[in-house]
């Protein structure tokens, strides 16, 4: 199940709010607010908050045709006033319900970003936060709102990159036409294609080019990750916000470029193109939603449109990444404070993110049987700390959930942040780490789930009544929200989440003095946005299953043993992805 757990619940919230990025209001109060970029002209439209929303904006020319699995390329200049009020299409992806307005708005020609402003001509350059979407690298979009983030004096930019096979597909023949030697990663060279658009045009919107915050939530926030670790990035943003996701998160081991190749060998021998000098050429003559179409068959996707089988995704090509993020992590990432944390329970040991009260117990030898792969040599030991060296129902943690769920979130979200957060602070490098646990309110669920903090971030929870994601929104929620709202643009602002008014958030590793006003170091800290809507910073010790999973990814986890081939391609030999 390793393939999959990027996932899928992170673009939940899409099927809500896709057709209204950043909502513009109807009328506006006054003229329509215009900038120029080095493009041309944009006009967009203000917000009922008269915030500026432009919506729709190329960083990079259309990836079609002779463009297809190639690095992005600069976008044409127009000329005239381009309007950009409409929300643009999706990158291509399959409909599974949760995703329905990207799925029916989807286009090969994809790659814009949106922006919104609370200030075009802001006394001083604000901070720019930089959002990259989660939905598994295969689907989602840019498309977030209403949002109130801007109105704590940030500017907000959300970007579309190219997914699934369009993203990520490997072949030695791209590999042998690169001036690189590389192939795949290409969505997230459209990552930093628009990192670059930004830092050239983003004063025209009121933003500060020398202080972007790069963030993302679940393979966005893998792909934030990846992005601390490629030598392509450096000096593109200045902090980083990890939300459910990360550097090791949830592979500690990728593909390497053969690795991948020999997966893009197998995916284009499924559609019935052969090696060749006409290969790639036969390829990018399918028409993107038969192409499409070809990657689903291949990936071989479940009811909820989780990949049952390995499909392209991040290498370490040699290019993009040069080496295992868990390596470069350690050793060489990019020197930048990180905010990083999870959520309480993300997923149950059945792939599902809603957790629902009196659910069927976990199959324990099943679990077992996932423990010891993730574990490796450490896996006995891992059984017995998650209790079924010797039951088959352990006892349910009221806070953590079942075994099989607390697997879940260990393995794929909550001890990467730890360990990610541990080998940073032996760096020197400022960390700090949360854990959500407020349940969407008037669901009946027991906790939160994967994507829960999402309405919290994105100021959705301050609408009181029922809401995105299903919650029935109150008043303790409105403040939670402002809480961590207050701290993410503080962190953006600064690289440090603490400020007027908050409680104080310690740094986590401890080799550091806080920061805030009483400047003492602290040991392994915690903030937690406790299930009934408060934010508490708590010592913690790591959890055993944690300890367990860091000496074994430190004792070094073999990429290549670790993948199994089957049917001529690897699948994943563990839980989910």
């Amino acid at each position: 199940m390793r393939q999959t757990i990027r996932l899928v619940v992170s673009t939940v919230v899409t099927m809500v709010v896709g057709a209204v990025a950043f909502l513009p209001a109807a009328k506006a109060a006054s003229a329509a607010p215009q900038v120029r970029v080095r493009q041309g002209v944009l006009v967009g439209a203000y917000d009922a908050q008269h915030e500026a929303v432009f919506q729709g904006i190329p960083y990079a020319a259309p990836p079609v045709g002779k463009l297809r699995w190639k690095p992005p390329q600069p976008p044409a200049h127009w000329s005239g006033v381009r309007e950009a009020t409409t929300a643009p299409h999706s990158c291509m992806q399959m409909d599974w319900g949760w995703n329905h307005w990207d799925a029916t708005h989807d286009s090969e020609s994809c790659l814009y970003l949106n922006v919104a402003t609370p200030a075009l001509k802001p006394k001083h350059p604000l901070p720019v936060i930089f959002w990259i979407h989660g939905g598994a690298n295969y689907n989602g979009s840019g498309h977030y709102g209403p949002q109130t983030l801007t109105r704590h004096g940030v500017v907000l930019v959300s970007i579309n990159y190219r997914l699934g096979i369009f993203g990520f597909l490997a072949l030695p023949a791209l590999t042998a036409e690169s001036p690189h030697h590389s192939s795949g990663n290409y969505g997230l060279l459209d990552q930093m294609a628009a990192l670059r658009w930004v830092r050239a045009n983003i004063a025209q919107f009121g933003g500060d080019p020398g202080n972007i915050t790069i963030a993302g939530q679940s393979s966005g926030a893998i792909d934030v990750g990846m992005l601390l670790t490629s030598p392509l990035s450096r000096g593109l943003f200045q902090r980083a916000i990890d939300e459910s996701g990360g550097p090791i998160a949830p592979d500690p081991v990728l593909p390497d470029r053969t690795q991948a190749e020999a997966l893009g060998e197998a995916f284009a021998a499924s559609t019935g193109v052969r090696p060749g000098p006409h290969q790639l050429a036969e390829l990018r003559a399918i028409p993107a939603q038969k192409l499409l179409e070809l990657a689903n068959r291949f990936t071989a996707p479940d009811h909820e449109g989780v990949p049952t089988r390995r499909g392209p995704d991040v290498n370490v090509d040699g290019w993009v990444l040069t080496e295992q993020p868990a390596a470069a992590l350690r050793n060489s990432s990019h020197r930048v404070p990180l905010l990083i944390g999870n959520n309480i329970q993300e997923f149950s040991f059945s792939r599902t993110s809603v957790i629902q009260p009196g659910a069927p117990p976990d199959p324990p030898n099943k679990v077992r049987a996932a423990i010891r792969k993730d574990f490796g040599q450490e896996g006995e030991a891992a059984v017995a700390a998650y209790g079924l060296a010797h039951s088959d129902s352990p006892p349910v943690d009221p806070r953590l959930g079942s075994a099989g769920t607390q697997l879940m979130t260990d393995v794929y979200f909550r001890c990467p942040a730890r360990i990610a957060g541990q080998w940073l602070g032996r760096r020197g490098i400022p960390v700090w780490e949360y854990q959500f646990e407020r349940p969407l309110p008037g669901t009946g669920q027991p906790s939160t789930r994967h994507s829960g903090e999402l309405p919290y971030v994105f100021g959705w929870a301050q609408t009181p009544g029922k809401g995105i994601m299903g919650g029935t929104y109150g008043a303790t929620d409105a403040a939670l929200s402002q809480t961590m709202q207050g701290y993410w643009t503080n962190f953006a602002r600064t690289g440090n989440p603490n400020g007027k008014g908050l409680p104080e958030w310690p740094r986590y590793a401890g080799t550091q003095a806080s920061g805030h006003a009483s400047g003492q170091a602290r040991g392994l800290e915690l903030m937690h946005f406790t299930a009934e809507g408060k934010a508490e910073a708590q010592p913690m010790r790591m959890r055993k299953a944690c300890v367990l999973y860091r000496k074994h990814m430190e004792q070094g986890v073999g990429g290549k043993k670790e993948m199994k081939r089957i049917e001529g391609y690897p699948i994943v030999s563990s839980v989910t992805r």
